[in-house]
């Protein structure tokens, strides 16, 4: 049986480029699938084109928990979501218990449409156990002084605030790198103009893990039955 795709979980902390990183794969040539983005069409199941495998199972399991108050124009309001859940630890924890299954399962059936090399990015892939359907493992590591400083920048936050959201993280860093194949390094800064060049060290260290992505993926074609 020919081996027609092979998917790489791609993690990382807040602030750590993990999107930029995706982004880096996707002009390579990989197909790319943000765990997140799966997790927004089950809240809006009714725009068309989503195609979602499970319907509004979900979207109405979520608002039978939260209560008619979540929802806005027949979607599910994350602003409004949001701070119910992110002011209650056993909350938040409910929300993941019961979205969690639902977005394994969305990415299951994109998986199964989906041929060559698959970049999962998921903040939480660790957490929600979903490294279990992936062939290998990625962490975008970013040392805690950059990601303090993005956030200041990008968010507006304070020193205070950029702190207290690196602590909240339920894995750090170092646990995500160490249940990985590959790391990423970005705590430097692209050169202005030199995006996707060899002056982008960003870049250079995706395309050298994509490189290894594919040689695996042709290896594990070779000796599949």
């Amino acid at each position: 049986m020919r081996l027609e795709r092979f998917i790489a979980g791609l993690t990382g902390n807040i602030a750590s480029g993990k999107s930029k990183a995706t982004e880096y794969f996707r002009h390579l040539g990989a197909e790319t699938i943000d765990a997140d983005q799966i997790g927004h069409m089950l809240y809006d199941p009714y725009d068309a084109g989503k195609d979602l495998a499970s319907g509004d199972e979900c979207y109405r399991k979520v608002i039978v928990m939260f209560g008619e108050g979540i929802v806005s124009d027949d979607r599910i309001d994350r602003k409004v979501l949001a701070p119910i859940v992110f002011s209650d630890r056993q909350k938040l924890d409910d929300l993941s218990q019961l979205v969690w299954p639902y977005i394994k399962d969305e990415s299951l059936a994109i998986f199964s449409r989906t041929k060559g090399i698959l970049i999962y990015e998921a903040a939480l892939l660790f957490e929600a156990g979903w490294d279990n359907i992936c062939d290998r493992t990625i962490t975008v590591f970013t040392d805690d002084t950059t990601r303090i400083d993005r956030l200041m920048k990008r968010n507006g936050f304070s020193y205070e605030d950029a702190n207290k959201r690196l602590d909240s993280q339920p894995m750090t860093q170092n646990e995500k790198a160490k249940k990985s194949e590959y790391i990423i390094i970005n705590d430097k800064d692209i050169p202005v103009g030199k995006e996707m060049t060899d002056e982008d060290p960003l870049f250079m260290q995706v395309k050298k893990t994509y490189n290894w992505l594919q040689k695996e993926f042709s290896e594990e074609k070779r000796i599949r039955p």
